[in-house]
């Protein structure tokens, strides 16, 4: 129980804080409420085993200081700000087994984001990125009739309609 000075030093502080505009209880210990940081985007979201993908995050309350880790293991990251605040980052994705990661951020305060134990980001066999070779496809309004294109050294060398009109 308060003592009848604490209770008036209390009512005297509280005044002149409200007078000001701060509605603190001035004998609140708890300190400010703390946001932890969170994760709104991955992109990419899917990157090859052998690493080097580069890959950008948006967030929101990344405080200087916070931490990013994948799978576990820590990231080099890049901040990006907007001002005084952190509302991105990027890093490159490490080399990892094929398999679904959680990405998290820690904040300076030790807060991690709420989307931990989330699976964000995915390592893929470096095959599933391999497009070269012959295509064919199908025009997005339900005409039966394909098209084809053909990659070639992760390039686009030709693109031809049903017809066998070349369009590239």
């Amino acid at each position: 129980m308060r003592s009848h000075t604490e209770a008036g030093l209390g009512f005297a502080v509280a005044g002149v804080m409200a007078l000001c505009g701060c509605n603190t209880n001035p004998w609140d210990k708890t300190g400010p409420s703390i946001t932890a940081p969170t994760i709104s985007a991955v992109s990419p979201s899917i990157g090859s085993t052998e690493g080097g993908t580069y890959v950008t995050v948006d967030g929101d309350q990344l405080k200087p200081g916070f931490t990013a880790t994948l799978d576990g293991v820590p990231l080099t990251i890049t901040p990006h700000t907007n001002g005084k605040v952190f509302k991105s980052f990027s890093f490159t994705a490490p080399a990892h087994a094929a398999g679904r990661a959680d990405l998290a951020v820690r904040d300076s305060d030790g807060q991690f984001s709420p989307e931990y134990g989330v699976k964000k980001y995915t390592w893929a066999s470096p095959d599933t990125f391999d497009f070269n070779g012959g295509w064919n496809a199908f025009v997005p309004n339900g005409n039966p009739n394909p098209f084809t294109f053909t990659v070639e050294c992760d390039v686009l060398l030709e693109v031809t309609c049903y017809d066998g009109t070349p369009l590239l």
